[in-house]
């Protein structure tokens, strides 16, 4: 069997924070992961990240998606993201992009599998997390098609 080689992504350097919910901020967004209809958003805390897994329908593999967690990720990342994303473009696609909301806040429920929840953070949690904050890297933002809804 032959296989042709996934081009590599840029990753977070970070230890994969351990299940529970954390508050961590929202550092990169990597549309089509391995050229598969499969998005990565990624969220660190300065000393542990994990990743939100966002993929479109494969009906063929019986698949639904979970292409809904974009509605929850930009409620997660506040009311000017939230107001974005019901609306759309002349093709029917959101005007919302993760990428204009990376630095903002949220609080994550990280599982065996990475984010399986998303929610608007605590400002309180927030603004005592940045006084203790740890320089961050950066993670790589690829530009992408529009995201369809």
């Amino acid at each position: 069997m032959k296989i042709v080689p996934e081009p590599e992504t840029e990753k977070l350097d970070y230890p994969t924070a351990p299940n529970g919910v954390h508050t961590m901020k929202f550092v990169g967004y990597r549309p089509d992961v391995s050229g598969k209809p499969m998005d990565v958003c990624d969220f660190t805390d300065g000393v542990h990240g994990s990743s939100l897994w966002i993929r479109g329908p494969i009906p063929e593999e019986g698949r639904k998606g979970n292409l809904w967690m974009y509605r929850k990720l930009a409620d997660a990342l506040g009311d000017d993201a939230s107001e974005k994303y019901p609306q759309t473009d002349a093709n029917g696609h959101s005007l919302f992009d993760p990428r204009q909301f990376i630095g903002r806040w949220c609080k994550v429920t990280v599982g065996d599998y990475g984010v399986n929840r998303i929610d608007r953070a605590d400002p309180a949690v927030v603004e005592a997390l940045k006084a203790e904050a740890k320089p961050e890297q950066s993670a790589n933002i690829s530009a992408g098609d529009d995201i369809p809804f």
